[in-house]
C-alpha cells in the first residue's frame, strides 16, 4: 500500500530502477491481454490498487477498451489521475463495489503483498469476473523482497509487505479459488533498464530454466 502519494509519484518519475519496473509490469500485462484476449473488442478491465491509473491508461490506448476501471485506497493518487479516459474509484480489494461477473479482466500488480486477505482479494476477483475472465498477478520474487527488508531499502512512500509469494503459492491461491491456471513464470532482470534486449533475454533464460535472477513473478487464471 502506497502511504505517500506524492513521495511515490516522485520516486517514479526520478527512480531509474523504479521507471523500469513499472515499464516491464506494463509490458507484461500488455503481453497477457494480446496471448489470450487477442482479437477481442469492448473488453472491461479492473486494476486493484491502480494508483494514478498509469497501466490502465496504456491498456486502453493499446486496445478498444469499452470499461477501464481502477480501485485504489489513497486518495492522493486518485486526485492525481494520469486521464480522464480511465476511472478510479476509492475502495479496496476485499470488497469490490461491482456486481458479479462484469468485467473481462482483472489485474492485479504489485498488489497482492500489500492486501491483509489475499484469499478474499482472489475470491473478490472470482465473483467480478464474466466466464473465461482472465486474472493476472505480478507481484515480486520473496529473495528480492527479503533483502529489501533485512537491508531497509523499502522507499518511504510504502509499508512493508503483509506477504511473500513463490510461484507454488500463486498456483495454490488461483486453484483454492477455481481458477484455471495458464501462466506461471518469472520476469523482469535486476536492471535499471540497461541491459539491452531484456526482454528477450529474459525468455531465453525461462526456457532453459534459469530465471531464478529474475524479480518479479506472474501468476495468469481463467474463470471457468
Amino acid at each position: 500500500m502506497i502511504l505517500d502519494a506524492q513521495l511515490y509519484l516522485q520516486r517514479r518519475k526520478k527512480n531509474l530502477l523504479t521507471k523500469y519496473r513499472l515499464r516491464r509490469r506494463i509490458e507484461k500485462v500488455v503481453e497477457m491481454v494480446q496471448k489470450y484476449k487477442n482479437g477481442k473488442d469492448g473488453l472491461k478491465v479492473l486494476d486493484i490498487g491502480a494508483a494514478d491509473g498509469t497501466m490502465l491508461y496504456v491498456l486502453k490506448q493499446k486496445f478498444d477498451l469499452s470499461s477501464a476501471v481502477g480501485i485504489e485506497p489513497n486518495e492522493g493518487l486518485i486526485s492525481a489521475k494520469v486521464s480522464n479516459d480511465i476511472e478510479l474509484i476509492h475502495g479496496c480489494g476485499e470488497n469490490l463495489p461491482f456486481k458479479d461477473s462484469y468485467f473481462d479482466i482483472v489485474i492485479i500488480s504489485a498488489t497482492i503483498e500489500h492486501v491483509k486477505d489475499p484469499q478474499l482479494v482472489i475470491k473478490e476477483t472470482y465473483r467480478v469476473l464474466s466466464k473465461n475472465g482472465l486474472v493476472i498477478i505480478i507481484t515480486v520474487v520473496p529473495w528480492l523482497d527479503k533483502l529489501a527488508e533485512k537491508f531497509h531499502i523499502f522507499p518511504k512512500s510504502l509499508h512493508r509487505h503483509f506477504h511473500r509469494f513463490n510461484l507454488k503459492q500463486l498456483r495454490d491461491l488461483l486453484n483454492h479459488n477455481r481458477f484455471k491456471i495458464l501462466e506461471l513464470n518469472k520476469f523482469a532482470l535486476p536492471s535499471s533498464g540497461l541491459i539491452p534486449f531484456d526482454s528477450e533475454i529474459e525468455k531465453i533464460l525461462n526456457r532453459i530454466g534459469i530465471n531464478f535472477i529474475m524479480t518479479y513473478e506472474l501468476a495468469v487464471g481463467m474463470k471457468l
